[in-house]
């Protein structure tokens, strides 16, 4: 495509998306003028309205929110400045933030409580268990 026909693209493209985002909120206008229109008006009980001091301890909620360890990665991020479209993928950013230790062989002994001892054990047990397998594999075929 040469860039003239892909400008022609693109404008055509965005035409189009202006006019389904009009049509969608003309739509939506127009639903809602419906209902408030439809609606009888409410005779709610003092009890069940929200007073202030309740809605301030939501607010304080969403605020302490903030604090709590999912949100912290995002704030990582806006420090970082990382684009909004990877911030967007929280759970990649957060391994682009906190990426994992990798666990090989080696480091599995070095942090294993077992002595040395037994991991030769172990480690010679599984690697006869395996000849053995590959033996009377081969001696079916």
């Amino acid at each position: 495509m040469t860039p003239r026909e892909h400008r022609d693209a693109k404008k055509k493209w965005k035409e189009h998306c202006n006019k389904y985002h009009n049509e969608k909120k003309v739509l939506e206008n127009f639903t809602n003028s419906l209902i408030k229109e439809n609606t009888p008006d409410s005779d709610v009980p003092t009890s069940c309205q929200m007073s202030t001091p309740e809605v301030a301890e939501i607010i304080e909620k969403n605020k302490n929110k903030e604090k709590l360890p999912r949100y912290k990665s995002r704030e990582k991020m806006k420090k970082l400045k990382i684009p909004k479209e990877s911030m967007k993928n929280v759970s990649r950013a957060k391994k682009i933030l906190n990426p994992k230790p990798v666990e090989t062989p080696n480091t599995k002994l070095q942090n294993s409580s077992e002595s040395r001892k037994d991991l030769i054990k172990i480690a010679f047990f599984g690697e006869v268990l395996k000849q053995q397998i590959q033996d009377n594999f081969s001696e079916i075929k």
